[in-house]
């Protein structure tokens, strides 16, 4: 990196070179094709910058004398709390691209340091990027791990979803929870931490019960939703989903992104399914709601779950580093 080279935050002022540098990364990724059949594709790429930028997202760019050479995209994504720590935020790199007389390794290094550093000090824990799996002994070598969970996604759009009525008989009730649901939705979270954990009671649990209320008080029905089935008022099983949104591309034009997360249903109602009649609700009312894509990470042993609605693996392999 020899020239003089900046790197810094980008502000609105570079806006427009940043729409230019984006879709040059597009074409570059995806083809000159894919690209120009959304005309729009430019409009909307600026309207979600504008939006989010140092909002949800941040933007890392280099320049020479004024001119953007090089781009790094960090979005972040608050996760439901966890056990084993106190925040889960996750910065997730979400492009980078760095223009061919550009090319430089140094460079790329500097605006993923730059990142990493702005996303720690944002209160972010781990630092997330989806590789090529060719890519990970690299990033490897940086200090990244394989999260471990395969990566599955599904489009959204005249899905054959089945019938799962037969999983509602008995009285059962499926709607979207509400904040007079929340002390229910901490209960079945501890519950469902327990189990996945090994676990017979959660410590300090008067502590980690605050933390789950206020997650859920400041994010419920905002960028989360808690789909649940109940019986008699009595909550059975629920599936939490986190909405975000991501810079549009080629057909994700609007890039709104479904995450669905930890199913959990009572043992003893874990009949034939309940599961899948509840998440068909969930990815009913993304849909309707205007989400384009549903994507999550998986334990393996989960994927023939999801694989019955057509789920399929993704082309990358998430990579994460603590921060």
């Amino acid at each position: 990196m020899e020239r003089n080279v900046m790197i810094r935050k980008s502000v609105y002022q570079d806006i427009p070179q940043l729409v230019q540098l984006r879709m040059e990364f597009l074409k570059k990724d995806q083809g000159e094709e894919a690209v120009n059949k959304y005309p729009e594709l430019n409009a909307k790429t600026e309207e979600f910058i504008n939006r989010y930028l140092n909002k949800n997202l941040d933007i890392f760019i280099a320049e020479v004398n004024g001119e953007l050479i090089a781009v790094l995209c960090v979005f972040y994504l608050e996760l439901l709390p966890r056990l084993v720590s106190k925040d889960s935020k996750c910065a997730h790199m979400s492009f980078v691209y760095i223009k061919p007389q550009y090319k430089d390794e140094e460079l790329e290094k500097s605006l993923y340091e730059n990142s990493m550093k702005h996303a720690k000090e944002k209160g972010a824990e781990v630092f997330e990027i989806n590789v090529l799996e060719k890519d990970i002994p690299m990033y490897e070598s940086a200090g990244f791990i394989d999260s471990g969970y395969p990566p599955i996604q599904l489009l959204l759009g005249n899905n054959t979803w089945g019938d799962w009525s037969h999983a509602l008989e008995k009285g059962i009730n499926m709607r979207k929870a509400d904040s007079m649901d929340i002390p229910q939705l901490i209960d079945l979270r501890v519950q469902y931490l327990c189990e996945v954990s090994d676990i017979k009671t959660v410590k300090n649990r008067t502590d980690f019960e605050t933390r789950v209320k206020t997650y859920f008080d400041e994010h419920l029905n905002k960028d989360l939703c808690a789909f649940v089935a109940e019986i008699n008022g009595a909550v059975i099983s629920v599936y939490f989903m986190i909405y975000f949104d991501q810079i549009p591309e080629p057909g994700l034009i609007n890039g709104k992104i479904g995450v669905p997360i930890n199913r959990y249903t009572k043992p003893q109602y874990r009949c034939d399914g309940l599961s899948e009649a509840l998440f068909v609700y969930a990815a009913k009312d993304a849909e309707n709601c205007g989400v384009e894509l549903l994507e999550m990470e998986v334990p393996k042993d989960s994927i023939p779950f999801y694989e019955k609605f057509g789920f399929e693996p993704m082309k990358t392999i998430p990579v994460q580093i603590s921060l």
